[in-house]
């Protein structure tokens, strides 16, 4: 029993039956014998809290492989707006398709540069980490494709100190040789930009842009400032940057060569309707071609799918929502509500007021879009946006922000021009047309009255 207006943010409470359920539990031991499983009963929108239950049980890193960029996106996407409420601290990471690196580039093919920024910073956490448990998003292609050794890219580091004697025109150079790509302003990971005794420099790895003041030949000042305002963020000491390694062709690495050796893999299948494997890799372990199955349903909320609009409608679908939530609090259930801000919780506060629900509901701050029932934990989980009818809005908005055009080459040939479009970045090459002349002008008449 919760009191009103308690909000939580970021404790085990949610999560504590959770982590002791029979199903989780069971998938543990699992583990300890080896093997893989097979998990059927899991609807999409409960999969991100199943993942991050399974990382916070287990204690080990996990790496996730999504079958498409799009479900990679809406995984990384939910799991990211569950974070607040994990019981343990998570390293979440996002490990994007790529253009082959400089040593086995294609003629032709232009690099998506923020792409392979992600890519070496995901590299780069894996091979030092901090605190918390990594949980890696990667896709099938993405997760088999060619990266830079560990130790090519230890090697690959390089730092600069406030009071070093460094050219800043073999800086640039030793900049571009590297991968990175020279711009009037730096907008994204692996820029930089000069502006007289100033060289901007935003690293593969780094958070933000740092700004390096040069007096002759030696660094004299460096500071991290914010790339649309150009507002300074912090002072630095150092500032380490990253080179755009080679791969290696006799020996190429894979993202398995930066996980533990013990860690969970997390396959999604290419259809929603067939069951998601999840392997415990290990040196003693050998995962059999056939894994055991396990039922774990959790279900999502059917009817929060269409929140009408007609008044009359919509006062049963208030009906309807205080029902379910009454009828689950009165069978012993654990009802959980997230609300994205403190404005979102108050207005869903007042529309439930006088049902008496508030006192024994768990009031989370979480930008969750869809909630979801677990049955046999008598688990419901609701979110603002899907009882107010704004998730498909909001999820739309999410996806934009996070979906980047990906390394696809199109070309639409036309009689007059043709239009190429290659990693995000829109070349029109056309051919000037012959010059209308300008239509004479008409003889006018005024009026006078």
């Amino acid at each position: 029993m919760f009191c009103e207006g308690s909000v939580l943010t970021g404790n085990s409470n949610l999560f504590a039956g959770v982590l002791s359920s029979p199903e989780l539990q069971s998938m543990l031991r699992h583990g300890e014998k080896g093997g893989a499983l097979s998990i059927i009963g899991v609807s999409e929108v409960g999969k991100p809290f199943l993942l991050l239950a399974l990382a916070c049980a287990a204690g080990q890193p996990l790496a996730v492989v999504s079958s498409s960029a799009k479900q990679q996106e809406h995984l990384f996407s939910e799991l990211s707006a569950l974070l607040a409420l994990a019981p343990n601290t998570i390293t979440l990471l996002p490990f994007p398709e790529n253009d082959p690196l400089p040593s086995s580039s294609k003629i032709g093919t232009l690099p998506d540069l923020e792409a392979r920024a992600e890519m070496i910073s995901t590299l780069l956490k894996l091979r030092s980490p901090g605190e918390g448990i990594p949980i890696v998003v990667a896709t099938d292609r993405s997760y088999g494709q060619p990266v830079p050794a560990p130790k090519a890219l230890q090697i690959a580091s390089r730092v600069l100190k406030i009071g070093d004697t460094c050219p800043m025109d073999s800086l640039a150079s030793e900049l571009i040789a590297h991968g990175y790509e020279k711009e009037t302003q730096v907008a994204g990971r692996g820029q930089f930009a000069r502006h007289g005794g100033i060289l901007d420099l935003f690293p593969f790895q780094g958070e933000s842009p740092v700004r390096v003041e040069f007096l002759g030949d030696e660094i004299v000042s460096m500071r991290s400032f914010e790339p649309d305002s150009q507002v300074s963020i912090s002072p630095l000491v150092e500032v380490t940057w990253t080179a755009l390694p080679e791969i290696s062709h006799s020996e190429p690495a894979r993202l398995h060569n930066y996980l533990p050796l013990q860690h969970l893999l997390w396959r999604e299948p290419v259809d929603p309707k067939d069951p998601i494997r999840i392997e415990w890799v290990s040196p003693k372990v050998q995962n059999s071609n056939e894994p055991e199955t396990m039922p774990v349903e959790i279900f999502g909320h059917d009817f929060l799918k269409n929140v009408p609009l007609d008044p009359v409608l919509y006062e049963q679908h208030h009906l309807l929502v205080t029902r379910h939530w009454k009828n689950w609090l009165s069978d012993g259930w654990q009802v959980a509500v997230c609300c994205n801000n403190e404005g979102e919780e108050q207005r869903l506060r007042e529309w439930i007021q006088g049902d008496g629900l508030s006192e024994q509901t768990l009031w989370l701050r979480s930008p969750l879009l869809q909630g979801f029932t677990w049955p046999a934990l008598k688990l419901a989980v609701l979110s603002d946006a899907e009882i107010f009818g704004r998730y498909q809005t909001l999820q739309m908005a999410r996806l934009q922000r996070t979906t980047r055009v990906r390394a696809k080459r199109e070309s639409i040939d036309f009689s007059q021009f043709k239009l190429s479009v290659e990693s995000n970045i829109i070349m029109i090459l056309f051919q000037l047309l012959p010059k209308q002349p300008l239509p004479q002008s008409r003889p006018f008449k005024i009026l006078k009255y």
